[in-house]
């Protein structure tokens, strides 16, 4: 692994742990709230955590054009990912939603290509697909992954777009913003797209138990604060094709957070597809290669 690069890594590697867990902490606090209220709170606790931070100076060198970007790329995501995603979760089954999300660093490296005119390295491809495979193995073929694609499918694709463009849009906006700048107005433009959602749906506050509100300040400070930063830094220090390859690690924590945390079972097949993404991950990052080639035509 390229020695510049190790703090790149592992801050991927935190905010895929992170974004791993959330799938555990959602879990318990869809047991008493509505989702766009656990959306909502999340990115409000985070956006009342890093503005005072941010504020102090960080704030201050963007120019309009800047905001315009971040206001654009937030738009995608948290945006456009995360309403899309909750909206699939109720039409489609989790299987089908984690099977069609792998599609990301796919997706990343088509849009590389024929935007940015980028050809991505054949390790890189490699990697992808070994990948790929290991999430089908990780998630299995059942619960109705094999049947033919339904409206909640579709918003899936839409969530994996938003997320893909989001990647590379961020990738080349964190070359000239600081990762802290860049989250703090993610979370910002993420608390005022979630609001409506919010106040249309709102909870009531006496019923809901220690255990869903303490998951919500778990998913604010940890899931959001702690991951968007990190892979903000990591995208303003490697590109966007392999900083999206970690993303597919992100079902191997969740398995594996759920089984320790709520005692959900792991078959030797999910074992086989976990290893086979986290060496898939290892293998595109270990070595220094050329991540960038361009298209001489």
């Amino acid at each position: 692994m390229p020695r510049h690069n190790i703090a790149a890594y592992a801050a991927l590697c935190a905010s895929v742990l992170f974004w791993g867990l959330s799938f555990t902490a959602t879990k318990v606090a869809l047991t008493h709230l509505a989702p766009f209220t656990i959306l909502f709170l999340r990115f409000a606790l985070a956006c009342s955590v890093l503005v005072p931070v941010a504020a102090a100076g960080r704030l201050r060198g963007l120019g309009l054009a800047d905001h315009a970007r971040i206001f654009g790329i937030s738009i995608l995501f948290p945006g456009c990912y995360f309403a899309l995603e909750t909206f699939a979760l109720r039409l489609t089954s989790a299987t089908s939603a984690s099977l069609i999300s792998a599609a990301i660093p796919m997706a990343v490296l088509a849009l590389c290509a024929a935007v940015a005119r980028e050809r991505p390295p054949l390790r890189n491809v490699l990697g992808v697909a070994a990948s790929l495979a290991g999430v089908c193995l990780l998630v299995g073929l059942r619960g109705g992954a094999g049947s033919p694609m339904n409206s909640g499918d579709a918003l899936m694709l839409g969530a994996v777009a938003s997320a893909a463009a989001y990647m590379v849009a961020a990738s080349r906006l964190c070359r000239s913003v600081s990762p802290l700048a860049l989250t703090t107005l993610q979370m910002f433009w993420g608390t005022l797209f979630f609001l409506p959602f919010f106040l249309a749906d709102l909870p009531e506050w006496g019923l809901v138990p220690a255990a869903p509100l303490l998951a919500v300040a778990s998913l604010g400070l940890f899931a959001t604060v702690g991951a968007f930063l990190a892979y903000n830094f990591a995208l303003s220090r490697v590109p966007a094709q392999t900083a999206s390859l970690f993303i597919n690690a992100v079902p191997v924590v969740a398995v594996f957070g759920a089984h320790l945390a709520l005692n959900e079972s792991v078959a030797v097949t999910q074992l086989a597809g976990g290893a086979m993404i986290l060496a898939s991950v290892y293998a595109t990052a270990s070595r220094p290669a050329r991540e960038r080639v361009s298209n001489t035509s």
